[in-house]
């Protein structure tokens, strides 16, 4: 992923965070509230650096845990706590992978993957002390002690250039 790709921004998709989620938990099985927030913020931290635009169009908020969509929050919540994982039936599975894929250009497509095979393999722990050691968040929760709630909103711009650094260096 070193060599930046040329796409014109009109070619590029956007994609429904929940949709987005529903494709994780269709392609890794069962995940926690933690996992999931976690690699939906660094597949469009990277598709930010990477691609120079958004995939999904919501923020992303600097929860105590690290980064938050509260509309996937909100719509998860009654389904799982925090550390239970959230379960795509197997017959849902194949139709929602196919619809993502379907709804992306194979750039995107082949981009979140990427992502995926990356950060997936940490554990959801892992991927908080990570987000908590990364300049977008650090900034958004600066002044607000660690254990204090925090509705304060990433900026976008901040993700764009902080992993446009680490992608490209």
């Amino acid at each position: 992923m070193k060599q930046e790709i040329r796409i014109k921004k009109s070619q590029m998709k956007t994609i429904d965070s929940l949709r987005l989620a529903m494709y994780i938990l269709a392609k890794f099985g069962s995940m926690n509230h933690l996992k999931i927030h976690k690699l939906i913020y660094y597949i469009e931290a990277y598709h930010l650096a990477y691609f120079g635009v958004s995939i999904i169009d919501d923020e992303f908020e600097a929860w105590v845990h690290g980064p938050v969509v509260t509309k996937l929050w909100h719509k998860f919540k009654d389904k799982a706590n925090v550390y239970d994982g959230l379960v795509i039936r197997q017959k849902y599975k194949i139709p929602i992978i196919k619809e993502l894929k379907e709804g992306l250009n194979r750039n995107q497509y082949e981009f979140i993957n990427a992502v995926l095979t990356e950060f997936n393999k940490r554990t959801p722990y892992q991927l908080e002390c990570l987000t908590h050691s990364e300049w977008p968040w650090v900034q958004a929760r600066k002044g607000i002690k660690p254990h204090r709630p925090s509705s304060n909103k990433i900026s976008k711009g901040i993700m764009k250039s902080y992993y446009k650094k680490k992608l490209f260096s």
